[in-house]
């Protein structure tokens, strides 16, 4: 028997060329998706991942703290010690005193105070005029729990007033006497009313002499020793003032 020969058309040798595009087309899918490639690892690094919000709900994480710049409270009970200016008077009339007080309770003040008025004896005798000083004082301040005690403490040389008075008939003084040096010791007691305001009770203690007054007159028939007038000593002469004071 003799061998049949197959003839293949060239319509099939066109359509079997593309066989081996089609068998590496249904391969390939399968091969890439066999591999076990974590893409997500070369987008995404786990340590860096967000909390879910499950777990920020269960968690003490305050995801609205980027949000909200919330301003800290203030400490009260750490607030400082401010400087003050202080202003306080005998009503209308002295004896005035006008301070500054730094917080560290180092302060000056400006005082003006009395020397009293001094009558004559109805009898006949000597008498002093009123007299007002002012001193530069300086004074440190002990603050505690919504108020302050402060101590000042100045003197002035040099002060003088006017004599007066006739103890005989023939005989009256009309003249000027000095003051010996005029020592002044303050306290200041201060409480707070409102937060920038206090309330200020001044307590000045003044010590002066008035001194020895030699008389004399062109009378020949007087004797001037007999007139002359011994000095007199005011020890702790107490004086009030009220005010305010303004803390800044």
């Amino acid at each position: 028997m003799g061998k049949t020969r197959k003839v293949v058309n060239n319509s099939d040798l066109k359509e079997m060329r593309y066989c081996p595009i089609f068998i590496v087309f249904i391969l390939l899918p399968s091969s890439i998706f066999s591999q076990e490639i974590d893409y997500k690892k070369n987008f995404i690094d786990e340590s860096k991942i967000i909390k879910t919000f499950s777990e920020i709900k269960s968690s003490s994480f305050n995801y609205l703290k980027p949000l909200i710049n919330k301003k800290p409270k203030k400490d009260k009970s750490s607030k400082g010690i401010n400087s003050r200016v202080r202003i306080a008077a005998f009503i209308v009339k002295p004896p005035y005193t006008i301070q500054y007080l730094h917080s560290s309770g180092l302060g000056i003040a400006y005082n003006v105070v009395s020397i009293d008025h001094i009558d004559e004896p109805e009898s006949g005798g000597v008498g002093y005029s009123k007299k007002y000083v002012d001193m530069i004082t300086p004074s440190y301040t002990f603050f505690f729990n919504n108020f302050s005690i402060g101590f000042g403490y100045s003197t002035k040389s040099g002060e003088k007033t006017k004599i007066w008075g006739c103890p005989r008939i023939d005989v009256c003084y009309d003249d000027k006497v000095e003051l010996s040096t005029v020592e002044l010791k303050q306290f200041l007691i201060s409480y707070d009313i409102f937060e920038n305001y206090e309330l200020i009770t001044g307590l000045s203690f003044l010590s002066y002499e008035y001194g020895v007054y030699d008389y004399s007159d062109e009378n020949d028939l007087t004797n001037d020793d007999d007139y002359d007038v011994d000095s007199k000593e005011i020890n702790l002469k107490l004086q009030i003032n009220i005010g305010f004071g303004y803390k800044f």
